[in-house]
């Protein structure tokens, strides 16, 4: 061996020799290893394995043994899993859903769950302390969070700005009201304490015949949402109260069973409000199903640019929407209009002095008594409409005006189509109305008017004349079309000779004309022969005069258009 020194880097003496004698013994090490766990492996594959090195998945964490590992799975889901979780600060019990629940809303650190705040959701216990306290802990805005359960509040639920109050879904989390209140109500006291950004979702909120509403959003404005929620039975009280709120979203809403009131209102006393958007809105077995506007409060400030897409209004006792005063710009589209059908009840009712405004589009009306009536409204326009088993189609009161039933509406098992009182020419333009297709027993349609009517276009003295657009018979363009007019007279002079003539309005030219005789009770009911109308005709005017003596006073009381096609 080298004496010292020598290079500690020289492999054939000192330290170098030692490194590489010890890396081979290493390597040796770790090669005997692996064959000795080869063998070991081989063994348990070729042969029984050792009891220690056996998991068996048919027992439980309790060590309960069940047949089959498929057994003790199906165990754990019906008992909703109520096993226990070891962490840092102990044990805890939750159902499956929660502990998925939990772990999403952790990872938001504004998000806080109000059995944390001592709420049980048990259906017995009183939990409005808890729930409130867990709203108050966000003076800045955050998510409560309500676990699957049902949650009894004797008082209101108060939430504020920027609160979004939301459950694991809606069938699962219930608010229910045990009280005589609101059951979630918005503190909003003003239209300068307007509270904003405010959220409900996936919750059902729950009444009773003594609760005062579900769900109270006062001067609540800037992006208010409600989203999955079910409002059910609050018997004497609003389900959805909005009122001077503004700029919101209503989607995948299900009220039902405000029997005494109103499903969803909005109204504006103290601010002008509007900009809100319903969308698969369904309101149900209400007295109103939903109100926007107040009828008779002129005062009312303006509700603008409300917009219904893809509701049901279904089984209300009254009117399954009603638009009142001061609304304008109102737009419903592809929604249904159903069920209403107590004596009296109406699918869609404007009702209001300067309601302006207004569009209704791709709607299906089904087995109202009435599907709409327009009192007080003013430049509506109703059309790609099915209006289906109904005793009264559209009826435009004396109060309406300049309103126009436009393209594409349809009447099937309708007793009466139109009925217009109003006061102004009702305009039919560019129109396909399609007159009870399909059902045998009436295919004609009806425009008529049946009270005294002084106007321009129903001057009740000789010579008067009204405007009959061709468009009402668009519809049957391929078809031969005839049609006959009939004519109720009524305060004339007994014995007099009247005379009803239609006439082309484009070319002057007369298509029909008869006479009849005044009875004695100054009545006198005429009809023309069915004849062809013209296809070159834009609109026909009719005329009634007295042929006895000029200028001879009488009423209009009816004047029909009855259209027959093959």
């Amino acid at each position: 061996m080298a004496k010292f020194p020598y290079n500690p880097f020289d492999i054939t003496a000192g330290l170098g020799a030692k490194f590489i004698k010890w890396l081979n013994s290493l390597v040796k090490d770790l090669s005997d290893d692996n064959q000795e766990l080869k063998a070991r492996f081989d063994e348990q594959i070729n042969s029984v394995p050792q009891p220690s090195e056996i998991v068996d998945l048919r027992i439980n964490d309790d060590g309960e043994t069940f047949t089959t590992a498929n057994n003790r799975v199906a165990n754990l889901e019906k008992k909703t899993l109520r096993g226990s979780l070891t962490n840092a600060f102990g044990k805890i019990f939750l159902s499956v859903a929660d502990r998925l629940a939990s772990i999403e809303y952790e990872v938001d650190s504004r998000a806080v769950n109000v059995k944390r705040f001592g709420a049980r959701g048990d259906g017995i216990t009183d939990d409005i302390t808890a729930i409130q306290a867990a709203i108050d802990f966000l003076q800045n805005g955050g998510t409560v969070y309500f676990p699957s359960g049902t949650y009894n509040v004797s008082q209101s639920v108060k939430t504020n700005d920027s609160i979004l109050l939301k459950g694991f879904s809606a069938k699962r989390s219930i608010l229910k009201n045990i009280g005589t209140g609101v059951t979630v109500e918005s503190v909003g006291t003003g239209i300068n304490d307007v509270k904003r950004y405010q959220v409900v979702k996936n919750l059902t909120i729950s009444g009773t015949d003594k609760s005062a509403g579900g769900l109270k959003l006062k001067f609540s404005g800037e992006y208010f949402e409600l989203k999955n929620i079910r409002v059910l039975d609050h018997i004497n009280g609003v389900g959805i109260d909005l009122p001077d709120s503004f700029s919101g979203t209503l989607k995948n809403i299900h009220v039902s069973r405000s029997t005494n009131s109103t499903g969803i209102r909005m109204y504006g006393n103290n601010a002008s409000t509007g900009q809100t958007t319903f969308e698969n809105v369904v309101v149900a077995y209400s007295k109103i199903g939903i109100e926007v506007g107040e009828e008779n409060n002129l005062t009312a400030n303006i509700i603008d640019c409300i917009t219904f897409t893809g509701c049901i209004l279904q089984h209300n006792y009254s009117v399954g929407m009603k638009i009142g005063a001061n609304v304008r710009q109102l737009k419903v589209q592809t929604t249904h209009f159903e069920w209403q059908d107590a004596a009296g009840a109406i699918g869609l009712l404007v009702k209001g002095p300067t309601a302006i405004g207004g569009d209704i589009d791709t709607c299906w009306f089904y087995q109202n008594d009435t599907a709409i009536q327009v009192d007080y409204g003013n430049n509506y326009k109703f059309h790609n409409l099915n209006i289906q088993n109904s005793k009264l189609g559209i009826y435009l009161t004396g109060n309406s005006h300049n309103n126009i039933i436009g393209d594409r509406v349809r009447f099937a098992n309708v007793t009466e189509e139109i009925r217009d009182y109003s006061l102004d020419n009702l305009k039919i333009t560019e129109n396909t109305i399609m007159l009870n297709q399909g059902y045998k027993e009436r295919d004609y349609a009806i425009v008529s008017n049946e009270k005294p009517i002084a106007s321009m276009n129903y001057t009740p003295v000789e010579g008067s004349t009204f405007k009959l657009d061709r468009g009402l018979f668009s519809s049957f363009k391929l078809k031969t079309i005839k049609f006959r007019l009939k004519m109720e007279i009524s305060n004339a002079t007994a014995g007099d000779q009247l005379s009803i003539q239609l006439y082309n309005a484009t070319n002057a030219q007369t298509l029909l004309e008869i006479t009849g005789t005044v009875e004695s009770d100054g009545r006198l009911i005429m009809t023309t022969p069915l004849t062809d109308f013209p296809s070159e005709a834009k609109w026909c005017n009719i005329q009634a005069k007295s042929l006895t003596v000029a200028s001879r006073d009488f009423t209009v009381r009816k004047a029909i258009i009855i259209a027959e096609y093959v």
